[in-house]
């Protein structure tokens, strides 16, 4: 499985839910989506070749933000289908620990878990986290 996180502020204030498709949205993060390497992958990377029932954590340092945050999931190399569960975001705190009421979950289409199919990507709904600086997600 290779997933890709994107980033993505509204640049506008907080409007009413059909405003929101309208809303102007800026990329600020990205990683770029890889081709699972094989063994003959030119450096060890010592990650795992899959993840199973894994939690995985991505720390995005954003240089710019608004109240809203969206995050855009890729199974663009895939040759399989990825399952998606509970997914979430919220600013970095110290060490391990997030910022403390900035915790939200993500949903896709009104859903909080997915099935991204082999070649696609996935956008998340806005999510209202009230912050406007720019920051560690």
């Amino acid at each position: 499985m290779v997933a890709a996180l994107v980033v993505s502020f509204s640049a506008a204030s907080p409007v009413v839910a059909q405003e929101v498709a309208a809303a102007h949205w800026v990329g600020t993060w990205e990683s770029s989506p890889q081709p699972i390497w094989g063994p003959d992958f030119i450096a060890p990377l010592k990650y795992p070749r899959n993840l199973w029932n894994q939690t995985v954590r991505q720390v995005a340092r954003v240089s710019i933000g608004g109240p809203r945050i969206r995050v855009v999931l890729s199974n663009e190399y895939g040759q399989r289908p990825v399952t998606i569960g509970d997914t979430r975001v919220a600013l970095a705190g110290t060490g391990p620990a997030i910022v403390a009421g900035s915790d939200h979950a993500l949903t896709f289409g009104g859903r909080t878990a997915v099935i991204i199919p082999p070649g696609a990507t996935l956008l998340s709904d806005p999510v209202e986290h009230g912050r406007q600086r720019a920051g560690a997600l």
